[in-house]
């Protein structure tokens, strides 16, 4: 153990929207640190016009800030948000500004600031896919790749989430494999377990008999999701299985969702599927409870850990982030969007109940002993002391 591991650090992670009812790693790695007795900040956008400064029950602070401008979702804060910056910085004295992403605007400023007032910066280039369908979108990406490169040397450590993601960065940005620490996403596995009361409730309440097999898709519902993909495979599954069942929680791009509808008839499956809305994440894990296969054929989403940890097998189309779920035995990776691959995994698991249980085992397993909260969140703690101290030191003996 280091000699510097029970050190009490003041951590700022600047993110540039802050939603706790949605779980994303900015609130678990708050809550978790802050449990760990660290002292945390979240520096972010769009809660007030004004300077806000919110206290939350998990013991952490949020500050929101004022902005005149977001370009490509990334917030430009105005004057009076600069200026409480600094006073903040002179006030607060922070050791880590955890970053996320680097390139943002206002990160770049705290980057600049670091030498002033002597903290260290860590942080993640790459947190979900690129969009790069068009020449703005494009001129955007070249544009942080060169930000990202000014600016590498004034970077602690950078954090990718498996080793896909830390190549890639190391060759695009130019960034030695050595300043990247590989930490995972994580799970809140306290909330998502599996409960069998909610499994019958919550079928009886979408009319789901007790012996169909459902599929389940959770998340934003946007074209990059191919959920269509699902629905072409079920048509085919369909016949053989006639109790099969796909159930969609979610809202997004209504366009989409009224296409989605509207190919569901188009395909004769409307009398296999069910659509519902968005369902808070505290209510969630009663609905993977209520389901058997977890699918996401294409772009990725962090309800994935979360299906699995609640005992379904998931598949997913995103071997780039994903490819992992195979090597531990929680589920497949499939070709994005393969229609023909994916109705070959489901035809496994809809027909062999004993693989899925075995396969549920797993997910549970893994995601209580590797990807808990808990221990992502002492990983980042760890890198942290890692920024602070030289590698000898943060090595060094107690003794």
């Amino acid at each position: 153990m280091s000699p510097h591991s029970k050190r009490t650090l003041k951590i700022v992670i600047v993110v540039e929207q802050f939603n706790p009812n949605k779980g994303y790693l900015e609130y678990y790695l708050a809550r978790e640190l802050t449990k760990l007795g660290q002292k945390v900040y979240i520096l972010t956008f769009g809660w007030s016009r004004n300077i806000l400064r919110k206290i939350f029950e998990d013991g952490f602070e949020m500050v929101s800030l004022p902005y005149i401008g977001i370009i490509n979702g990334l917030h430009i804060p105005n004057l009076a948000g600069i200026i409480y910056i600094v006073k903040f910085l002179r006030r607060e004295k922070p050791d880590i500004i955890h970053c996320q992403p680097i390139f943002s605007p206002t990160n770049l400023l705290l980057i600049q600031l670091k030498d002033l007032f002597h903290y260290r910066c860590v942080g993640s280039i790459l947190t979900g896919e690129f969009n790069l369908r068009n020449m703005i979108k494009k001129f955007l990406f070249k544009l942080s790749i060169a930000t990202v490169r000014l600016v590498k040397n004034k970077i602690d450590y950078f954090f990718g989430l498996n080793k896909n993601v830390a190549l890639y960065v190391s060759q695009t940005f130019s960034i030695p494999l050595e300043k990247i620490e590989i930490i995972p996403l994580g799970v809140d596995v306290e909330l998502f377990k599996y409960n069998e009361a909610e499994r019958i409730s919550v079928r009886k309440r979408l009319g789901i008999g007790l012996d169909d097999v459902v599929i389940c898709h959770t998340g934003r519902l946007i074209p990059a999701k191919q959920v269509e993909v699902i629905m072409e495979s079920l048509r085919r599954l369909s016949t053989n299985f006639p109790k099969i069942k796909f159930l969609i929680i979610g809202d997004g791009d209504k366009k989409y969702l009224k296409y989605l509808k509207e190919h569901a008839l188009r395909l004769h499956i409307e009398n296999h599927v069910i659509f519902h809305p968005t369902v808070h994440r505290k209510y969630l894990p009663s609905f993977y409870s209520a389901c058997d296969i977890a699918v996401w054929p294409a772009a990725p989403s962090i309800s994935i850990l979360e299906a699995a940890a609640v005992g379904l097998p998931v598949i997913s189309g995103s071997k780039f982030f994903y490819e992992e779920l195979e090597k531990y035995k929680m589920g497949y990776v499939i070709k994005r969007g393969n229609i023909s691959e994916l109705v070959q995994v489901l035809n496994q698991l809809v027909s062999d109940e004993n693989l899925r249980k075995k396969i549920s085992y797993n997910c549970r397993y893994l995601t209580t002993t590797k990807f808990n909260w808990n221990i992502i969140a002492k990983r980042y703690y760890n890198a942290y002391l890692k920024a602070l101290y030289s590698k000898e030191e943060f090595n060094k003996d107690d003794s």
